[in-house]
């Protein structure tokens, strides 16, 4: 979608644990982290909804809650 198409500012979808194939939230910070890379290298922000407590949040995830 990034390469296709470079005015692209954000893209939003559903379900980050379900779209990564990931059955824990406390497994996702390499893809947070490739995701951070991505959203820098391109100028474009991330938006996922992630179904989890607040309190379930791991650290490396909380800078990035809404």
């Amino acid at each position: 979608v990034l390469s296709e198409d470079n005015d692209i500012d954000e893209i939003f979808a559903d379900g980050l644990l379900k779209l990564a194939h990931l059955e824990e939230i406390s497994k996702s910070d390499d893809l947070v982290s490739k995701l951070k890379a991505l959203s820098d290298k391109f100028d474009v922000k991330f938006v996922f909804s992630v179904c989890c407590d607040a309190k379930a949040l791991p650290e490396f995830m909380k800078e990035f809650a809404v």
